[in-house]
């Protein structure tokens, strides 16, 4: 669902799944605060975590076999969003509930992911926070 900001509506009400969305204050393709009005617009009742970073660029976090074709692989962008995908989906997938932990804004396991959260207050388009979560329990 990543480009084509401007055309693209902000809601998906049937989802009925968990949901985690990750982005950055520096994506061009897929605004931030687009990402985040898809968060707020979600089924109510799905768990669901919105994580914007700092200076991830759009494609940054693909595997490097598929950059070449569309640019910008980081491998720390890659091992961070691999590693938060994976836990996702332990949770959600495997029942292993205690990988929600990485999730929760107190828990000591999400002080790794804090840091690396994106910090200004001022945002280019609108406002939206750099952190947001919903049913994590």
């Amino acid at each position: 669902m990543g480009s084509s900001n401007e055309e693209l509506g902000d809601e998906f009400p049937k989802i009925k799944s968990a949901v985690l969305f990750l982005t950055s204050e520096v994506d061009r393709t897929a605004y931030p605060e687009k990402t985040y009005k898809f968060f707020k617009n979600l089924n109510k009742e799905v768990p669901a975590c919105f994580l914007s970073f700092k200076n991830i660029k759009h494609n940054a976090a693909l595997d490097i076999y598929k950059t070449p074709l569309s640019g910008g692989y980081d491998e720390e962008a890659f091992q961070l969003y691999a590693r938060l995908s994976v836990l996702w989906f332990d949770a959600f997938l495997k029942g292993k509930k205690e990988s929600l932990k990485n999730f929760q804004i107190n828990d000591a396991l999400f002080q790794d992911i804090k840091e690396q959260l994106y910090t200004e207050k001022d945002r280019e388009h609108e406002d939206y926070p750099s952190y947001d979560s919903r049913n994590l329990e």
